[in-house]
């Protein structure tokens, strides 16, 4: 599964790893990405996962740095179960 993330900060659990006019933010089962998303993501007013920083961008290279770090905290492991 693969994990995108749009303009507008939404996130979207696909199996396809490139969709027209998304980011790809991360890559593994859709246990894991739910984990990490849960426990990273910002959530909705509607129950849907949003990049922090990336719906208030004013520009779209702010909205892509967002997206960065994002993606590099998503690269990161989950921490052990204790």
């Amino acid at each position: 599964m693969y994990a995108h993330c749009f303009r507008s900060g939404h996130i979207e659990l696909s199996e396809l790893p490139d969709i027209e006019g998304g980011i790809c933010i991360g890559e593994g089962t859709k246990d894991e990405l739910t984990r990490k998303l849960d426990g990273r993501a910002r959530m909705s007013w509607n129950d849907t996962w949003l990049v922090p920083g990336v719906p208030e961008a004013e520009t779209g290279d702010a909205a892509l740095d967002a997206t960065i770090r994002f993606k590099t905290r998503m690269d990161e492991p989950l921490p052990e179960a204790g």
